[in-house]
């Protein structure tokens, strides 16, 4: 089991863009599949995964549109 020293790189605020999360995900390992959707107070308020982007631009969002607007907002 890897031990995670600094989750930053895993957090997203709720207001970024596709393209930010899009690129986010990229520059990631692919031990990581997913982003935390934090507030600006740094509350955890959902999750994202490429998944959740593809069904977005799917449904017609577009790359400037904010992650909360499709993000999963009931995690487990």
């Amino acid at each position: 089991m890897k031990i995670i020293r600094d989750l930053s790189t895993f957090i997203i605020n709720s207001e970024a863009s596709i393209l930010s999360a899009v690129e986010r995900l990229t520059n990631k390992s692919d031990e990581q599949q997913f982003l935390l959707v934090v507030d600006n107070s740094m509350k955890l308020v959902g999750t994202l995964t490429d998944g959740d982007i593809r069904r977005a631009l799917i449904t017609g969002y577009s790359m400037k549109d904010r992650v909360n607007n499709f993000m999963n907002a009931n995690p487990q």
